[in-house]
């Protein structure tokens, strides 16, 4: 037996999720649970419960650093733990998702004497060796996306000449080349999709304020996904990128997880998207 881990643990519960994207490759809760169970036998030690969080996304973990948003049972389970307590879950990218929420997440588990245990690889990553490595390595992983989060906001900068830096072209543009450098414009079929979101919004709120109610029933997500696909086959817009082995991907243009971010109040907003094509277009009409 790895001597990472405790021989009698207090109680151990098991942790299940799943997204609520439909384009992330997943497993599902069921297979999720067998791992678990056999990598319980495994340490001869019995599953006292089972905590499942179905179609929701990783942002649980900010409920449960800000913990007056609503509760999952990923929260129920961290406030069940104690001393001694074990979590298993089949891998990593269950429980963790943004770098500072997994850093977060780990401290306050090595504190609470909690073992976190990922069945894939075998590892408990609260004893004081995987911790300190995992800690170190979080870090850097933090002081990357600061300096990433510096070199975007310089690229946001240069591109108002809308040249084409690489990456995948923001929703709402397409990518042409002239004179051998590429430029972005401005895709017609995406901005009609995009002033469809905004005219679906606003309605959105408008029975808000009428209803007085904090989420819609005419207007959910589902709903106004539905009514883009009938209108627009949003399904069917693809983009392409390159992976890291040289093959080529296609992933939804409008993914529900784009829709959502679209509809919120974020920088990204489909108001944000619509004036940079404002912009691009009173640039071309100057020409």
């Amino acid at each position: 037996m790895n001597q990472n881990y405790m021989k009698q643990p207090t109680r151990v519960f098991g942790y299940c999720r799943t997204s609520n994207l439909e384009d992330v490759p997943e497993k599902t809760i069921e297979e999720q649970i067998k791992i678990i169970e056999t990598y319980a036998r495994s340490k001869n030690w019995t599953i006292s419960h089972f905590f499942i969080d179905e179609k929701r996304a990783i942002s649980r973990l900010r409920r449960q650093i800000y913990p007056d948003m609503n509760p999952t049972q990923f929260q129920r389970m961290f406030d069940e733990c104690k001393e001694h307590d074990v979590v298993i879950t089949a891998s990593i990218d269950i429980v963790f998702g943004e770098v500072r929420e997994a850093k977060i997440l780990i401290t306050r588990l090595k504190n609470m004497n909690v073992q976190l245990a990922i069945a894939d690889i075998d590892e408990n990553l609260t004893t004081n060796g995987s911790y300190i490595f995992l800690s170190k390595l979080l870090d850097a992983f933090i002081q990357r996306d600061l300096v990433s989060a510096r070199r975007r906001s310089v690229h946001r900068q240069l591109g108002e000449d809308f040249r084409f830096r690489g990456g995948v072209n923001a929703i709402g543009f397409s990518v042409e080349v002239k004179d051998e450098k590429k430029y972005l414009k401005v895709n017609e079929k995406e901005k009609e999709v995009l002033e469809e979101i905004k005219k679906l919004k606003m309605m959105r709120n408008e029975e808000l304020i009428k209803t007085d109610r904090k989420q819609s029933e005419n207007f959910s997500l589902e709903k106004i996904y539905k009514l883009l696909h009938d209108k627009f086959k949003i399904k069917d817009m693809y983009r392409e990128i390159t992976n890291s082995e040289g093959r080529i991907m296609r992933l939804p243009r409008f993914s529900r997880a784009t829709l959502h971010r679209l509809l919120s109040d974020n920088p990204n907003n489909v108001e944000a998207r619509l004036e940079q094509i404002k912009k691009h277009e009173e640039k071309e009409d100057k020409k």
